[in-house]
């Protein structure tokens, strides 16, 4: 009888180091699970980017203010030609090919101007873009709705994944863009990406990041405008700048982290996240899975 207090002290013992080891166990499945929660965001993340980069229909679909801006100058210039209103129906069916769709089953043009344009493959579609804007330019002879017609031939570039010809397209447009109009920040941002399709991912990271700098700095005098003016059309200002700045600061730490500039992403990522003002924008939650997919989110 002598013996069994120890008997009992030894199973207490190991009734202990049972409950530690299985408590080490959960933490180390959790941790484990954790882990490849996260290296399955990063997969599909890299996988929806490597098939944007691909097609491009992101960056197409993001010049349709080309269209109405190349009615505008188009009707503009047509009053100086025989044929009022030949260039404008010229590039408008020019951009007609802008919101064609890719599908397996490509029906052939009919003759109903409104129907959707479809195309069996994405080069297909890019061939009888490009074909149809350089017709226009050379309808057009010099001006601007020859210039114009570089965005949507340099996004032609961008798709093709030639970012060199798309920067040679750009900056023929931007030679002589004024400074603040919506083209110049179009074709802006369109450099960028020029820059990265070009190998130059850290330089196109950097000029997004300016721009984003440069709309928050805008955000800031237009607050000092509202202390003395509070209107609503001043405060619809700051919010449209506001979200073009973490617009802008997103698309540049995505971009660095495809050039493998992990710290420059991480810190314009912090930097919005821990910004009050910017954790209102709907695009926070993007810059969290941001944060997430480089290590760095809870």
């Amino acid at each position: 009888m002598g013996g069994q207090p120890s008997v009992a002290i030894g199973r207490l013992k190991n009734k202990k180091k049972s409950f530690k080891h299985r408590e080490r166990e959960k933490q180390e499945a959790e941790r484990a699970a954790a882990e490849a929660a996260l290296a399955t965001e990063q997969a599909v993340a890299r996988q929806v980017e490597d098939q944007v980069k691909r097609h491009q229909r992101l960056i197409i679909a993001g010049i349709a203010i080309v269209i109405i801006g190349g009615a505008v100058y188009a009707t503009q210039e047509s009053r100086d030609k025989a044929n009022a209103g030949a260039l404008t129906q010229e590039w408008s069916e020019a951009a007609k090919t802008l919101n064609a769709r890719v599908t397996a089953n490509a029906k052939e043009a009919s003759d109903d101007p409104t129907a959707l344009l479809e195309f069996e493959s994405d080069a297909e579609r890019y061939t009888e873009i490009e074909t149809q804007f350089e017709a226009v330019q050379a309808s057009a002879g010099d001006g601007q709705i020859h210039r114009l017609a570089n965005l949507p031939l340099a996004a032609v570039s961008l798709g093709r994944g030639d970012g060199s010809k798309a920067k040679e397209r750009l900056d023929a447009f931007l030679k002589d863009e004024g400074k603040e109009t919506a083209f110049r920040r179009a074709a802006e941002i369109r450099l960028a990406h020029a820059l990265e399709a070009d190998g130059k991912a850290e330089d196109g990271a950097a000029k997004l990041a300016a721009m984003g700098q440069e709309a928050l700095e805008a955000v800031e005098r237009m607050k000092k405008i509202e202390e003395t003016e509070p209107t609503e059309g001043i405060r619809n200002r700051i919010e449209q700048n506001r979200e073009r700045a973490i617009a802008l600061l997103l698309d540049a730490a995505q971009m660095y982290r495809r050039g493998g500039v992990n710290d420059q992403a991480v810190k314009l990522l912090k930097q919005m996240s821990e910004d009050d003002s910017m954790q209102a924008s709907t695009l926070s939650t993007r810059v969290d899975r941001e944060l997430r997919i480089l290590g760095e989110g809870g």
